[in-house]
């Protein structure tokens, strides 16, 4: 799809970009992942900080294993969005600048997640692979003991 194209298509979504995300979403199930990118590019110079263009922007970024990039993206996602993003946007964030190798700003990532979602086992999962990442064996161990008591403490809700 050249840029042309690109352009046109986001015209007619340009008062729709639920719908372009739609689209970008099935191009990148597919791995069209150049395509994916450039639809939702163009729908970003449109709409900034649209939550769900920018959350489909970072994906792609995932579906190329390209974690500088997604990092990036998750963070946008996470400071320019006008609505609180979810757990699972931190979650990403901070896998993809683990896999990075940043591991000290995943974990911060994750423990900003951690203040708005006060023991979310999946930020708390997180954590602790961070810990094991740095090699910090005993805050990890800890923060798993933590995971368990938070997953036991749900299942009994």
């Amino acid at each position: 799809m050249n840029r042309s194209l690109a352009r046109r298509i986001a015209g007619y979504w340009q008062k729709r970009p639920e719908r372009a995300v739609e689209q970008a979403r099935a191009l990148r199930a597919e791995g069209r992942l150049n395509e994916a990118e450039l639809i939702l590019s163009e729908q970003l110079s449109c709409f900034p900080g649209t939550a769900a263009l920018l959350t489909e922007f970072a994906k792609v970024a995932v579906a190329r294993r390209d974690w500088s990039t997604a990092a990036v993206r998750w963070n946008e996602v996470i400071n320019n969005c006008p609505s609180r993003p979810d757990a699972e946007t931190f979650v990403r964030a901070s896998f993809s600048l683990r896999k990075n190798g940043d591991f000290e700003q995943a974990d911060r990532v994750a423990r900003k997640g951690l203040s708005l979602y006060t023991n979310d086992a999946s930020l708390l999962r997180e954590r602790a692979r961070n810990a094991f990442a740095r090699e910090e064996w005993s805050e990890a161990a800890k923060l798993w003991e933590q995971v368990l008591h938070t997953e036991l403490g749900n299942i009994s809700t």
